[in-house]
């Protein structure tokens, strides 16, 4: 798919296409359906002001999906007030029954990911949270990212390192 010749049917075909795909993206990252609707809607918004400039662009899909990724990281992001860790770090985050000792140990646990992930370079995080939020295989990772299948396990291999190194040294 390219945007060549972008004209407003052409660029509605290709977002019809893709409108499932970008949407479930949206909702593993934001866990909420109004969220990632949002997300979809400002990513066509983003996609259609910069059509002029879309037919340089090799990988539509992952383009736009990396759209989509960045627009519901930041309304996850708005939404909590601070680096959104999706619903893995949630989950952990949302345990219900422990007693307040428990519960701050587990606060204070959430919050020290929540900087080490901050820490991380951005292909690094970006590549982390496909794997882990949108359980993407090797192969969607590297369309998404633009590299190699090869590279997406470097990097998902070098970003769990770093993520490690960043949490074992990290001093509160």
């Amino acid at each position: 798919m390219r945007f060549l010749a972008m004209g407003e049917d052409r660029f509605l075909s290709i977002i019809l296409d893709l409108s499932d795909t970008m949407y479930a993206v949206a909702l593993a990252i934001t866990q909420v359906p109004d969220d990632a609707r949002d997300a979809v809607q400002e990513s066509v918004s983003r996609l259609w002001a910069s059509r002029h400039h879309l037919d340089r662009v090799s990988n539509v899909e992952g383009y736009c999906v990396r759209i989509t990724q960045n627009v519901a990281i930041d309304i996850v992001r708005h939404r909590n007030g601070a680096v959104g860790l999706g619903p893995v770090a949630e989950q952990m985050h949302a345990d219900t029954s422990p007693g307040p000792h428990v519960r701050m140990e587990i606060d204070e646990e959430y919050a020290k990911m929540q900087k080490c992930m901050a820490m991380l370079p951005e292909n690094y995080r970006q590549a982390l949270m496909l794997r882990a939020e949108c359980n993407y295989t090797f192969e969607q990772i590297a369309e998404v990212l633009e590299v190699t299948e090869d590279n997406a396990r470097q990097l998902l291999s070098r970003a769990r390192k770093k993520l490690k190194e960043i949490y074992l040294t990290y001093n509160i």
